[in-house]
């Protein structure tokens, strides 16, 4: 066989992969290849029939390094796999999967390098400080191309920097609600209901806070979660951070300080959290959940899944909203609002190292497509889909917890996408929420010292 003829059998060979499976369309009954079960069985049919065929597999002609969480690991390296099967061209090495503890400073180290991995996660605030610092390269254009349509706003909102610019691609999101276990709120007299207002989520905070029990986990020794808890609550109460115009600093308003020390309440007046929120992190908090010797839970759409790897049993587990001051939007009613209180709180996205190979950008593009086709999003997904068009099949796949997570992308975090120093900032309401719970400063003093170090941290005037 000549070269040509080789070449155009290997061409064959990738066109046709596609081809005979291009009728997996999501959910589509009887739509696998060849009786297989799940898109990797059917992959692997269709290749050994085209392999069988006389069709000729292209041996690697390139190799890519792939870095992605811990979590999304069994997800994702599915969908490696699956790449791999359609573009056997393409060899992945050295891929890693990088533990949330420690994962910021890593991921820094290796962007700042001159050989780091060609497709990195990212999250949407330490995205903010990575292109900052020219770290990522500029992927607006090749969004364009994506088409930006396909898109939840909300999903491209997060993935732009404070340039208005792209730097990554939004491949899930999260959004927060309260998971709680039924057994305990039914042995405590409190009623199971997915609204909440903040007069009545003190009451059950003081029913659940007894004999060595707590009402709900914090992981505080964690700085996104440090800053992230309390601004649920000014968030709800329409305060936050920063002002609507993102220009100034928000937090010596009515609505800011109202939210934080009403947050600081539930720990200072009732002890709702366990005193070793202060040294634990999230990790550390969920054992105690799954254990019961707490009651609620706030966490992503992930969680159901965490607290059953941790044995926690599903029949035991409740859903609420964050709750809400009754004064900003009535008394909670019984059916779902049309913007109900789970904020969308973020999510990741992979982005391409400025200091990659030249060589390899192209490539990684190509994969980093792969994992936004509709199909791939939908089915290797661990939280929200980004994609307007999986929300049909979320919704099949993640029935039990749909009502309280498809429509978060409507409200939530923006704010912390416009913060300047975004980790510093972090650090610095780490320190005063500290200062605060363990009274070493009043939750009022506390916030007016944060605001001013925020001030200076940022560059920003405060309101």
């Amino acid at each position: 066989m000549t070269e040509k003829e080789e070449g155009i059998k290997r061409r064959d060979y990738v066109k046709a992969v596609g081809a005979g499976v291009a009728g997996l369309a999501v959910g589509a009954a009887g739509g696998w290849y060849a009786g297989a079960k799940s898109y990797e069985e059917a992959y692997k049919a269709a290749v050994k029939d085209l392999e069988a065929a006389g069709y000729a597999k292209p041996p690697p002609t390139k190799e890519l390094r792939f870095w992605g969480c811990t979590w999304d690991q069994p997800y994702h390296q599915d969908v490696l796999d699956l790449y791999n099967l359609i573009h056997p061209e393409i060899k992945f090495v050295g891929t890693d999967w990088l533990a949330y503890v420690g994962m910021q400073d890593r991921l820094l180290v290796a962007l700042k390098g001159v050989d780091p991995p060609d497709i990195v996660p990212t999250t949407p605030t330490w995205m903010q400080d990575y292109a900052a610092q020219g770290l990522l390269d500029d992927l607006t254009a090749k969004m364009s191309e994506l088409g930006l349509d396909r898109f939840y706003e909300k999903d491209l909102n997060v993935c732009k920097a404070i340039d208005g610019k792209f730097y990554g691609v939004p491949y899930r999101s999260d959004a927060t609600a309260v998971f709680y276990n039924k057994e305990i709120f039914k042995a405590r007299g409190v009623e199971e209901k997915l609204y909440w207002t903040w007069d009545e989520f003190e009451d059950i905070c003081q029913k659940l806070t007894y004999d060595g029990h707590y009402a709900m986990t914090q992981g505080l020794n964690d700085t996104s979660r440090a800053k992230q808890f309390p601004s649920l609550y000014m968030w709800a109460n329409d305060g936050g951070y920063l002002t609507k115009d993102h220009t100034k600093i928000n937090l010596k308003s009515q609505a800011s300080r109202e939210g934080w020390e009403y947050y600081c309440k539930l720990y200072l007046d009732y002890g709702a959290f366990p005193p070793s929120c202060f040294t634990d992190i999230d990790i550390d908090q969920r054992t105690l959940f799954v254990a019961e010797t707490v009651a609620m839970c706030p966490e992503s759409l992930y969680g159901p899944g965490i607290f059953a790897g941790l044995g926690f049993d599903l029949s035991k587990l409740g859903v609420m909203y964050v709750p809400w001051p009754s004064k900003y939007f009535g008394d909670p009613p019984k059916t779902p609002p049309t913007t109900p209180n789970t904020p969308f709180v973020g999510g990741w996205a992979m982005s391409i190292p400025k200091n990659s190979k030249g060589e390899n950008k192209a490539a990684a593009w190509e994969v980093i497509k792969f994992f936004l086709r509709d199909d791939m999003n939908v089915w290797y997904q661990r939280c929200l889909p980004p994609l307007k068009s999986t929300e049909a099949h979320y919704r099949y796949l993640r029935a039990q917890w749909d009502p309280y997570f498809v429509t978060a992308k409507l409200y939530g975090m923006d704010e912390d996408l416009f913060i300047p120093k975004f980790l510093e900032v972090m650090s610095a309401a780490k320190t005063a929420l500290h200062s605060a719970l363990l009274e070493q400063k009043t939750p009022s003093q506390a916030l007016d010292d944060l605001a001013t170090e925020v001030s200076t941290i940022t560059g920003l005037p405060i309101a």
